[in-house]
């Protein structure tokens, strides 16, 4: 029950963090970006590394994106977690739910057989900044993708 309110949160959150992105990616005011930081990791053999970084904590789930703007495409890469985590203890794909999706699919980290793990290294809740690192092996249909040395650090807002 705790993971598919985990999950609903994520799938109603992530349209939100995309549209933040994308709508921040069209205007000149700095001050529209909630966040900042950077997100990268190995997907498959190739190197990801956000063009943009957005955080969210809205209680009880804090989300994370790392989205990437090639030639007009976007991939984006999201953990969302439960925000009462403890610091350097891994939280299995069980515990967080991990998206990738791209413009011709979308993998999560729901979906069994998808396994991995995602571990917080610094949490300052005074300045709503985070770092960490993750690697799995995500699902999507059929397909797979493995994920290695991820890591993100973020400031991000609070709601």
């Amino acid at each position: 029950m705790k993971r598919s309110k985990l999950f609903l949160i994520c799938s109603l959150v992530s349209p939100v963090l995309l549209f933040t992105v994308t709508s921040c990616k069209k205007s000149n005011d700095s001050n529209n970006i909630i966040s900042s930081g950077q997100m990268s990791a190995t997907i498959n053999g190739t190197n990801f590394q956000s063009t943009y970084v957005v955080g969210i904590d809205k209680s009880p789930a804090l989300n994370i994106a790392g989205v990437r703007i090639v030639s007009g495409d976007t991939t984006i890469l999201q953990l969302t977690m439960a925000d009462n985590f403890t610091l350097n203890n891994p939280l299995s794909f069980r515990d967080v739910t991990v998206m990738y999706g791209h413009p011709n699919h979308i993998y999560n980290g729901y979906y069994p057989p998808s396994h991995g793990a995602v571990s917080v290294d610094a949490w300052d809740k005074n300045a709503l900044s985070m770092k960490g690192h993750f690697s799995g092996v995500l699902y999507g249909g059929n397909d797979s993708i493995v994920i290695t040395d991820g890591s993100f650090t973020v400031l991000y807002a609070k709601q």
